[in-house]
């Protein structure tokens, strides 16, 4: 059974170890450490028994971004992600967070499914803004999406 919890310095070990499995050319441990202190950001992670997801957030005024969503690939399918979105409804509304702004690759069609069945709507995108995963010089769109709260 799954069960999510604020991500504290205690799990960076782990937060860093699963944030470097997804991302290529992710957040450095510096730039974790200080999200995980950062005063207006909220870090959730899932265990099972280990992290094997997390959800970081940061919030300004009346507005929040996603900044990063990851599930281990070995956990992918089941709904975690869902659930990490989920668990981040009610800490914004607690908030007075009234919009949640992420921008995704547009080829990164599993998120953009998350993202589509939780609600989310494109606001926008930018061109070229991410170099293609297979060859740096080959550009793609980041789309730009948002959920009122």
């Amino acid at each position: 059974m799954a069960i999510i919890q604020p991500l504290s310095a205690a799990n960076l070990s782990a937060l860093v170890q699963l944030e470097n499995e997804c991302f290529v050319g992710g957040w450095s441990q510096t730039q974790l450490i200080r999200q995980l202190e950062h005063p207006r950001g909220i870090s959730l992670g899932i265990f099972a028994p280990d992290l094997v997801g997390f959800v970081l957030l940061s919030t300004i005024l009346d507005e929040a971004e996603l900044l990063q969503i990851a599930v281990d690939s070995n956990h992918r399918g089941q709904g975690l992600g869902q659930q990490l979105l989920a668990a981040c409804t009610p800490l914004l509304e607690e908030q007075q967070i009234k919009r949640l702004m992420l921008e995704v690759r547009e080829s990164n069609l599993a998120a953009r499914s998350l993202y589509n069945d939780f609600g989310f709507v494109e606001d926008g995108r930018r061109k070229g803004y991410y170099a293609s995963l297979e060859s740096p010089t080959v550009r793609e769109d980041a789309i730009l999406l948002s959920l009122m709260l």
